[in-house]
């Protein structure tokens, strides 16, 4: 997401103190903007910021959160004063790439992200615990890699949640009959950032292992500041044993239950859950990128420029920039998806430099 600068960040900062002159003015304007004072202000400024640092920390958590557009766009139709009217005319290009939602980006950085719907839709619910789980499946080189790209991506972003990445083929590596245990789980969930002792494997059962693993993590993960999302990758990959699977499972049901900081993302897992999970999860199955989801992204891509500058398109040209990306694409070639991302890429760059 495009950042301001120091001058610009001083521009703005002074003209939302001259449109809004009193502390009770922008409250009053965030109000307007359906942000209540509560939701906004309440919780970014101290009590006793001047009016100079509530609206620098205004203007730096739109940018953060991805309203840094509306909140000009706003300030305009409330208060269009010659300054705030300038600003708009010059920061528009800044303006254009600010992004409102996150989850509807064509870009994560450099790489492009075509369709996941699905995918979007689930990791916001998961973002707004209004679930806590999402399973994501689909064949080989059909995109699960970008699952985790993209959810680096929001952290990075959104700053919302923190990420716990387990690869379950990285952890097979490390034991002798490739066999990803519990207790290997238990330690690479532990071991990014959660102060809870994995306790050792004696001979109890594993079931009473996971029982006391879960309860361990219980204090600690419920202290974090904010929550966790626990990624378990690469299930297809390797063996996975009925204990290790019940582990995932234990964790899955005390989400709900003692764990209201976690959240638990299964790649490549087709291994299903209790039935009485399923209000707590998304799905996704990835579908084939087809020359209806290229449309769908190109058309975003020309909008965009036609935001940034004015510069109108046609179906046509929409149809172009598909047909161009699909020649380049062997259907046959096992790295189809990569190769396609990079053909994204390069045409979607063309199109917003021209």
């Amino acid at each position: 997401m495009a950042r301001l600068g120091g001058q610009d960040l001083k521009r703005l900062t002074e003209a939302l103190q001259e449109a809004f002159p009193t502390p009770d003015a922008l409250e009053q304007f965030v109000d307007y903007m359906n942000f209540t004072p509560r939701k906004v202000l309440a919780r970014i400024v101290a009590p006793n910021d001047n009016l100079e640092e509530r609206a620098r920390t205004l203007i730096k958590t739109a940018e953060t959160e991805g309203w840094l557009r509306q909140l000009v766009d706003e300030a305009v139709a409330a208060n269009a004063t010659p300054a705030l009217q300038q600003i708009v005319n010059d920061f528009r290009p800044l303006l254009a790439a600010a992004i409102t939602n996150h989850y509807k980006v064509s870009f994560m950085g450099v790489r492009p992200l075509v369709d996941r719907d699905d995918l979007r839709t689930a990791l916001e619910s998961l973002d707004q615990a209004k679930r806590r789980i999402v399973i994501v499946n689909g064949p080989r080189a059909s995109g699960n890699s970008y699952t985790l790209q993209f959810i680096r991506y929001l952290r990075e972003q959104l700053g919302t949640f923190g990420l716990i990445w387990v690869d379950l083929w990285e952890l097979s590596g490390t034991a002798a009959d490739r066999v990803v245990t519990p207790l290997m789980v238990g330690r690479a969930i532990v071991d990014q950032g959660i102060e809870a002792v994995v306790p050792e494997k004696g001979e109890e059962p594993w079931a009473a292992w996971v029982t006391t693993f879960c309860n361990r993590l219980t204090g600690p993960v419920n202290k974090l500041p904010q929550p966790q999302w626990i990624v378990l990758d690469s299930f297809r990959q390797v063996a996975v044993p009925t204990e290790t699977l019940d582990l995932v499972k234990a964790l899955a049901k005390r989400l709900a239950i003692n764990l209201p900081h976690l959240r638990l993302v299964l790649l490549s897992y087709d291994h299903g859950l209790p039935a009485d999970l399923e209000p707590d999860l998304e799905t996704e199955q990835i579908k084939p990128i087809t020359a209806k989801e290229l449309s769908l992204f190109f058309t975003r891509i020309y909008e965009a420029r036609k935001v940034d500058k004015a510069i109108d398109y046609t179906p046509k040209e929409v149809a172009v920039a598909v047909a161009k990306v699909l020649r380049a694409v062997d259907p046959n070639d096992p790295d189809r998806l990569a190769t396609l991302a990079r053909e994204v890429a390069k045409e979607a760059k063309g199109i917003l430099e021209s």
